[in-house]
């Protein structure tokens, strides 16, 4: 691991500690941010697509974001599973993507590798079904 990733990692810890600020991550952290070449617009988008951190206040210019509890929010993979086995029939990739809750945000690549992931999903083409 790298100085920075390790940062990162200890930044996402201490999220789940309490709840900070943007302003208050893009200035405790500022080397890191500054060793990674990111911008604040950058470090907000980081912190929304983490898949374990919460946030409020989310449309203002200063929102705070805090680790959500240790097993509030299931895996990729099962939220893919339920998805599928809501719908009763394959899916096409994007249409997963289309039906994933609210704070959940993931890419393509992203739920690719949870389907492999799971011993339950399996994709043949672009559909994605229960195995």
């Amino acid at each position: 691991m790298t100085p920075t990733s390790v940062s990162l990692e200890h930044i996402r810890h201490s999220l789940q500690a309490s709840s900070h600020t943007l302003e208050e991550i893009w200035q405790n952290y500022a080397r890191v941010w500054h060793a990674l070449g990111w911008s604040k617009a950058q470090l907000r988008l980081w912190l929304r697509c983490l898949p374990d951190v919460e946030v409020s206040a989310a449309e203002t210019d200063n929102p705070s974001f805090r680790g959500s509890p240790s097993g509030s929010r299931d895996d990729l993979g099962a939220i893919v599973h339920s998805i599928l086995e809501a719908a009763g029939k394959p899916l096409p990739l994007s249409q997963v993507m289309a039906l994933l809750p609210g704070g959940i945000i993931a890419t393509e690549p992203m739920i690719r590798a949870a389907v492999r992931a799971h011993p339950r999903l399996a994709q043949t083409g672009p559909l994605v079904k229960l195995a």
